[in-house]
């Protein structure tokens, strides 16, 4: 076999494992990026959409920090403007405030501060460059007001991670995996080569 030719047999082995590892990230990322509330069971509807994330349960009397996603489709809405509205079921208390973008498309986040626990309906008012209007949330449960510790520190809960990192770490690992099998079956194939 001459260098030339054991060359692009090499390249060959290594490259069938990586395209078809890349192949199952393209799949796979377009299966969960097409997701409402990126929940695998859901699929979003057409038109433009947003789904809530609290990130938790919320706490009457504290600064909470809380997401909404804006889709259309099973596509990310670039929307220039959102707001989230807040609207108590027991007493008619309604608050509006303005979420700004995160470093994802269609990802907002504001920070709100609800007088009282019990039901609170919820609307996101959205702008953008094709549509503008309110769309109806379900409605959220959140807790009555817990007495803070003597000089304790509050906690807000957090925000879940997105799910593309960890696509994105399994496709790594996919590519990984894949040229770690091309090496070790070209490894073997040499040894069994000088040994015959």
């Amino acid at each position: 076999m001459s260098p030339a030719t054991h060359q692009f047999s090499l390249v060959r082995r290594a490259l069938v494992p990586l395209v078809a590892a890349t192949c199952l990230f393209l799949a796979t990322a377009g299966v969960v990026l097409g997701k409402c509330n990126h929940d695998p069971e859901e699929v979003c509807p057409a038109g433009v959409i947003a789904t809530f994330d609290a990130g938790g349960s919320l706490t009457a009397g504290s600064y909470e920090t809380v997401g909404i996603w804006v889709h259309e489709g099973e596509v990310p809405y670039p929307a220039d403007r959102v707001a989230i509205v807040f609207s108590r079921v027991g007493d008619g208390t309604v608050l509006r405030v303005d979420a700004s973008p995160t470093s994802l498309v269609g990802r907002w986040q504001a920070t709100v501060e609800l007088p009282a626990g019990g039901t609170w309906a919820l609307a996101a008012d959205v702008a953008g460059p094709d549509f503008a209007g309110s769309l109806t949330l379900d409605a959220i449960e959140v807790g009555p007001p817990v007495a803070a510790a003597a000089g304790g520190p509050s906690t807000t809960p957090g925000v879940p991670l997105p799910v593309l990192p960890w696509v994105a770490l399994a496709a790594v690992a996919t590519i990984a995996a894949a040229l770690g099998g091309g090496i070790v079956s070209r490894n073997r194939r040499r040894g069994a080569t000088a040994q015959g």
